[in-house]
């Protein structure tokens, strides 16, 4: 009794109004049309939707769980560059520590646009 007595102040606080939940997605039930997250984000969050669709993923149709995962366990709010390996092995293992070096390139994000994935203005990594 003493332990729930203990718990729930944190009970509370988390169910209080305003609070963000935690990381991960909604859940989107269990078997979510082809274009949920386009439905979804086009009111949600319209300006990454608008990056989408006119970068690189969206011209060529690459559907947001590819890299994000589905909106259940797998899911990744910012993927890492290991994501991406499976469609860009070249890209992602030129970020690997060049020889002397101890430290990695950053990740893909540091330089590309996380949706509409440009990088204009900025030193190519991938060239060595």
């Amino acid at each position: 009794m003493s332990r729930l007595v203990s718990l729930l102040p944190l009970l509370l606080l988390a169910a209080a109004p305003g609070r963000k939940p935690p990381a991960g997605h909604p859940d989107a039930g269990p078997n979510p049309a082809p274009d949920a997250c386009e439905t979804c984000h086009a009111e949600a969050t319209p300006e990454v939707m608008k990056a989408w669709e006119g970068g690189a993923h969206g011209l060529s149709l690459v559907k947001c769980f590819v890299c994000h995962g589905s909106t259940g366990r797998d899911f990744v709010r910012a993927p890492a560059a290991p994501r991406c390996e499976g469609c860009h092995p070249a890209e992602v293992a030129s970020l690997a520590p060049a020889k002397g070096k101890k430290t990695a390139a950053p990740g893909c994000f540091a330089c590309h646009d996380r949706h509409a994935l440009t990088a204009e203005g900025k030193p190519n990594p991938h060239a060595r």
